[in-house]
């Protein structure tokens, strides 16, 4: 009777079975995060590289111990340049606050007028 609908669904059933999903969180991250991030990876490339330092020297470690150490000195660069970005901005931030508060306080009830109303 419903021969033809049975044999759609269990295919149909067949299919979700695999079906795989891999959830992840989303994450926004502010320049402040990132910085405190690279902060920590670069104290524990740091840690990581006077571990292989004490170890015996061997040219593997020794190349991993450069590699490190590049990789070490990028990253305190980024995070450097990151804190200069944040340290702009909030200047920038903090600078134009100031000014539309001049601009709220301005004569005229601090209704804005464009240059070509001000002339």
């Amino acid at each position: 009777m419903h021969h033809d609908e049975t044999i759609s669904t269990l295919k149909f059933g067949q299919l979700c079975k695999t079906i795989r999903n891999h959830a992840h969180k989303n994450e926004v991250v502010d320049d402040k995060t990132r910085l405190k991030t690279a902060q920590v990876k670069i104290q524990e490339l740091m840690v990581q590289l006077a571990e292989n330092r004490d170890s015996n020297s061997n040219p593997a470690i020794e190349e991993r111990v450069k590699e490190m150490t590049i990789h070490a000195e990028t990253e305190r660069q980024r995070s450097d340049d990151l804190q200069n970005r944040l340290d702009k901005l909030q200047a920038f931030v903090r600078k134009r606050g100031s000014v539309l508060q001049l601009v709220g306080s301005s004569p005229g009830g601090g209704r804005k007028r464009s240059l070509s109303q001000r002339r």
